[in-house]
């Protein structure tokens, strides 16, 4: 009796195909040329029971690649966003420990990085993930204090870097220009916080010499004003020790500071020099 099937598998001593009704035949090929998917006709099979068990592990197989391929694309998703999405902006912290917070444009912590060993033991304590950037800063310093680095260095260094867009950086800046004098009125002990703007070229600079973009900025600002620290002091000593160092931040430009000192009047940035307008001249002109 003839029968009917569609090609599965085509070798060179039998065909697999299945029939109508979902059976699977192996089959001795035929004379005429075939290729998969093609119907063809047969009278006899060849080992019909194990070639039907070969044809559903075949099909077997395939299903498990592609329910493989599948999960394998849900799961790959958060490790790519993770990978590809580039945060908003980064903020380094700066005491002897040294840290760099990632944000989203909500000013909400991504990712926390411990620049030193002294930043390590005090990130473990620390409860960042998705939580606000002001609270994780506040939190950064009042357990730099429970450790002890802030009895005898009272200096922060808090420097904002724009990644996406360069204005962030300056955005943030506003932002802690409000929200830092509270912070530094009430804290526990002195405190004096230093703030400073950086881009990203200064990060990348920051990143080959293995120290934070706070310290590079403020090292690359104190080259122009004074050369006595080196690229090595710069990556072992703590902020208040840089300070001492050069007589005070009084002479780096751009900086803003905030500190119980000078919290009796509000702290601004050093305002550029006054241009004094030229007097008019009284001499008529001919």
């Amino acid at each position: 009796m003839k029968r009917k099937g569609i090609v599965l598998e085509i070798q060179n001593q039998y065909l697999i195909v299945m029939t109508s009704d979902g059976e699977f035949c192996k089959i001795p090929p035929v004379d005429k040329p075939l290729t998969e998917g093609d119907e063809v006709e047969f009278t006899r099979t060849v080992k019909a029971e194990k070639a039907s068990q070969r044809a559903k592990r075949s099909w077997k197989g395939w299903t498990y690649v592609a329910a493989a391929c599948l999960l394998l694309f849900i799961t790959a998703l958060p490790l790519w966003n993770m990978v590809f999405a580039s945060a908003y902006a980064a903020v380094s912290i700066d005491i002897n420990p040294s840290f760099e917070l990632e944000i989203d444009k909500n000013y909400v912590v991504t990712s926390v990085t411990a620049l030193n060993q002294d930043a390590e033991s005090i990130l473990k304590n620390i409860k960042w993930e998705k939580r606000p950037l002001l609270e994780v800063t506040k939190d950064i310093l009042t357990d730099a204090r429970v450790h002890g680095f802030l009895k005898n260095n009272h200096d922060v260094l808090i420097v904002p870097v724009g990644l996406k867009n360069p204005e962030a950086s300056r955005e943030l800046l506003q932002l802690m220009k409000k929200e830092i004098p509270h912070l530094v009125s009430n804290s526990a002990g002195e405190l004096t916080i230093t703030l400073m703007e950086s881009t990203k070229e200064m990060r990348k600079q920051a990143q080959k010499l293995g120290i934070s973009p706070g310290k590079y900025t403020l090292y690359d600002s104190m080259k122009r004003v004074n050369k006595k620290i080196s690229e090595k002091e710069i990556q072992t000593l703590s902020i208040s020790e840089v300070s001492s160092a050069i007589g005070g931040f009084e002479n780096i430009p751009n900086i803003i500071q905030y500190s119980k000192e000078k919290m009796a009047a509000k702290p601004e940035a050093r305002r550029p020099a006054q241009v004094t307008k030229p007097v008019a001249s009284n001499v008529k002109q001919r």
